[in-house]
């Protein structure tokens, strides 16, 4: 009975990358495959003229040593290549390494691997825990849906740009599952007789309405109309918390696409394993290409003072009004415009947030002290 194959793992396609996976490929027993962050091989001498966290030589760079002293054993130089060879040349001869040898098919390019651990019983064997094989991408980097055809496809998060990803791949992957832990309150662009929702709800009677009714009858009121267009337990969307308790999904497709099985919704992710996903309901999906990431973004403000002056602590900034930054209140000279995220659109608020701050810092407007801004801060 033939022995198990041993599974390796090459990170890099580069100048030492390449030789190993060509190495690798002599032993019938081992089973290798690349993983390569950036979108194609070659590692440093792949000159990247844009700003990147990945290694790059300089556009002018040459090589220090010869062709001869630098050449893999078994693959020599061209004769027309410089004896210290331009970094372009030096990539060139990687990839022709690669090409000569057979060495893409097993590189899988644009994947990151962000963290190597031991395997339980890697006193015993030796072995490290397997990383899931698929590509993991956050939305951000989600750009259309070419590239996913007819894959099996997992997006994670229920917020708008998920329910966006969901419903566009639906139409052209095997498979899109949606992955959301509490679920979410879903509304359509349009409410009754084509009236644009955020017409239908911002409104002045609305908004005395919402100030004089009980909130728990505004939000029994919110969920009746919501569940009169699908029922979001049916859908396994309803989330726990109520209409009003936290930011609603904009999506008007969804419950269509759930209904023909071209998205179906999971719970929380358990474990990954080397080509599957297992989620909190014991259930696992195989096979699966492709994982989105829209789970949210967090932000910084490294661009004033290195970030030491105003501070993020798990996406919350000291601001009064959310536009003042606490740190800065003895002036009031700097200001945040746009850091809120409204049910509607930012944009008129941004707008007024702007007014406001023209109006301390131009017009002379006295603003509250740092006490007052602090406990107005504490209080919300």
């Amino acid at each position: 009975m033939p022995s198990e194959k041993k599974q390796l793992l090459i990170v890099g396609a580069g100048a030492s990358g390449l030789p190993s996976i060509r190495h690798a490929l002599l032993y019938p027993n081992v089973q290798v495959t690349c993983f390569e962050k950036s979108n194609d091989i070659g590692g440093l001498w792949n000159y990247k003229p844009h700003q990147t966290d990945l290694s790059t030589v300089m556009k002018s760079t040459v090589i220090n040593s010869s062709k001869e002293m630098t050449a893999f054993s078994d693959f020599p130089p061209e004769d027309t290549m410089a004896n210290f060879m331009h970094n372009t040349e030096m990539c060139r001869y990687l990839k022709n390494y690669a090409k000569n040898f057979g060495l893409t098919k097993y590189i899988k390019l644009n994947h990151a691997v962000v963290s190597i651990v031991r395997n339980d019983d890697y006193a015993e064997t030796g072995k490290w825990r397997k990383q899931f094989e698929g590509r993991i991408i956050h939305s951000h980097d989600y750009k259309d849906h070419r590239g996913y055809e007819d894959k099996v496809v997992v997006v994670v998060g229920l917020g708008n740009s998920g329910g966006d990803c969901a419903v566009e791949l639906s139409r052209v992957a095997k498979q899109v599952y949606l992955v959301t832990r509490r679920g979410s309150w879903v509304f359509n662009r349009l409410f009754d007789r084509g009236e644009p929702v955020d017409m239908v709800f911002n409104t002045k009677f609305q908004m005395l309405f919402s100030q004089v009714v009980p909130t728990p009858i505004l939000n029994w009121s919110f969920e009746r109309l919501l569940n009169q267009r699908f029922d979001h337990a049916k859908y396994g969307l309803k989330p726990e918390h109520s209409a009003l308790g936290a930011h609603i999904t904009i999506n008007d497709e969804l419950p269509n696409r759930i209904a023909c099985g071209t998205v179906r919704v999971k719970p929380g992710i358990k474990e990954f394993y080397q080509k599957s996903i297992q989620f909190e309901d014991g259930s696992v999906v195989e096979n699966v290409d492709e994982v989105i990431l829209a789970t949210g973004f967090s932000f910084h403000f490294n661009l004033v003072e290195g970030g030491e002056l105003v501070k993020v602590n798990e996406n919350k900034v000291d601001a009064y009004k959310y536009v003042f930054p606490l740190a800065t209140a003895d002036h009031n000279t700097l200001a945040i415009i746009g850091l809120i995220q409204p049910i509607g659109s930012i944009m008129p608020i941004s707008e007024m947030q702007a007014r406001v701050y023209m109006e301390s810092f131009a017009a002379g407007r006295q603003l509250p002290t740092r006490a007052q801004a602090g406990n107005w801060i504490s209080i919300n």
